[in-house]
């Protein structure tokens, strides 16, 4: 897999959602895996690009406190981050090699990160 990192600006809204925080959080799947849920008003939604900053001013930016607890997904703050989708490859391709014949590369795109 190879990685991209962008600006949020480099990519276009029309292509681009966000989660708050991840989307496995955001969309409530942590109860299936023993994971507690804390639901909040902004789970269960998919925001558009443009919508961030507004989310953003309402929300703030997650920070949590690292620990040695959260040494698993598992044990990680349910606010670790935010997750940004990126809907079409065209955006970041010209940064990647050409992938072989018959094989679709996976791509992800790094906003930030946990430590």
């Amino acid at each position: 897999m190879q990685r991209v990192q962008l600006a949020l600006s480099a990519l276009p809204e029309d292509q681009t959602s966000v989660t708050y925080p991840d989307s496995f959080t955001a969309m409530g799947f942590g109860p299936e895996f023993a994971v507690p849920l804390e639901p909040q008003p902004y789970h269960g939604r998919v925001f558009l690009l443009g919508e961030l900053p507004e989310l953003i001013e309402h929300q703030g930016v997650p920070s949590p406190r690292w620990a040695p607890e959260y040494e698993t997904w598992t044990t990680w703050p349910q606010e670790a981050f935010i997750e940004v989708q990126l809907w079409a490859d065209d955006p970041i391709s010209r940064y990647l090699p050409p992938s072989p014949r018959g094989v679709d590369s996976a791509i992800g795109v790094e906003g930030g990160g946990c430590p």
